[in-house]
């Protein structure tokens, strides 16, 4: 009986060491906010709509992560109704990995109507801009083919969109699997908001890609950012986050997470390009990422404002930090207004009966 006894306290011990073992490699992390978050010192008005009486002059909405709807996808549905309401002047950026697992791949060809087809037809439905950019498991979850893979995709969703009303925007930036940075600035008419797009993968992709100087890269970046308008730079990867890639702590293939050495290499160069943050620049710096999967406003180190908007089609844990305002593991997605006065303002939206579940002032 005591060897029994033994045997079972020794089970015991292994799995509180293997429980501590995955918690240390990142499989295992704190307590996530499935509840919404709220800074402390917000006002509880923030935690639900607000009234707008300024027309809008640009409307921009951010999600990430949508690469594997479900049938009848609410988030995607809930979308297109955001879209639909000012379409003439509304822009979907769709913030990378449009397609699970591996991207447009030949093998994969046939799952593409059920996992881009969704995210078209919202563009297509609403006829609002559209815009996609890559993330990594465009590029084939950073495999070989990775590159051909991404121009696989740009191919598709050039094509299906080839006949939408707004044929003088772009629906897929960067161009060929280049880095960037490109811009549009929105409306194209007096406009309201430079939006600047950067392919975040090409920094961490290790095989074939379009060749380009990262101190060019930063170079014209910081070109583009000294500008009257508020500026919006979007790309895959946050440069902030508290969520599964930005908490790890794996020690080996770590490339797509925040702590790994070629990505803190990207966020020290991208930082370098934001740090002129008060010498002209832009008067409102935004940068918005998906990759995380959840959503979170935060306070910018380097930008005025970051945003994770990662919760297209999937879900993972997310904590808070010094410098959150909110944070979810939800399904959703945001939506930047560039009023005609000049504020601007942003909403957080989850598929539900109180769609905004936070609303801040970016620009007052």
């Amino acid at each position: 009986m005591l060897k029994v006894h033994q045997h079972f306290r020794n089970l015991f011990v292994i799995a509180v060491l293997f429980s501590c073992l995955l918690a240390l490699i990142g499989c295992g992390g704190p307590s996530s906010h499935i509840k919404p978050y709220y800074a402390p010192d917000l006002s509880k008005t923030q935690e639900s709509d607000v009234e707008i009486n300024t027309p809008i002059k640009y409307r921009i909405i951010l999600i990430g992560d949508a690469g594997e709807p479900k049938n009848g996808e609410p988030v995607l549905k809930t979308l297109g109704e955001w879209a639909k309401k000012y379409a003439e002047k509304t822009s979907i950026v769709f913030l990378g990995d449009n397609m699970y697992d591996q991207g447009l791949t030949q093998k994969k060809r046939h799952e593409a109507d059920a996992k881009l087809g969704p995210q078209l037809a919202v563009v297509e439905a609403s006829q609002a801009h559209g815009l996609f950019i890559p993330g990594n498991h465009d590029w084939e979850k950073g495999r070989k083919g990775g590159h051909i893979t991404l121009m696989a995709q740009e191919e598709f969703i050039k094509k299906r969109l080839e006949t939408r009303p707004q044929r003088e925007h772009p629906v897929f930036l960067p161009e060929c699997g280049k880095p960037g940075p490109r811009m549009l600035e929105l409306p194209t008419t007096a406009p309201a908001v430079r939006l600047i797009v950067l392919d975040t993968q090409w920094w961490l992709h290790k095989y074939q890609k379009p060749r380009k100087d990262p101190e060019t890269i930063i170079a014209d970046l910081k070109k583009l950012l000294m500008t009257e308008l508020p500026a919006v730079v979007v790309g895959h990867h946050p440069i902030e986050s508290y969520g599964k890639h930005g908490q790890s702590k794996r020690p080996v293939f770590n490339r797509q997470d925040l702590n790994g050495k070629h990505y803190k290499s990207m966020i020290n160069h991208l930082n370098d390009a934001f740090s002129i943050l008060g010498t002209g620049k832009t008067p409102l710096l935004i940068y918005a990422a998906g990759h995380d999967h959840s959503l979170q406003v935060l306070k910018g180190r380097t930008t005025d404002y970051l945003l994770v908007s990662g919760a297209g089609s999937k879900l993972s844990r997310v904590g808070d930090g010094d410098n959150t305002l909110f944070a979810h593991e939800h399904t959703g997605f945001m939506v930047i207004d560039f009023l005609e006065n000049g504020k601007v303002v942003l909403r957080v939206v989850e598929p539900a009966d109180k769609e905004v579940v936070f609303h801040h002032w970016l620009k007052r």
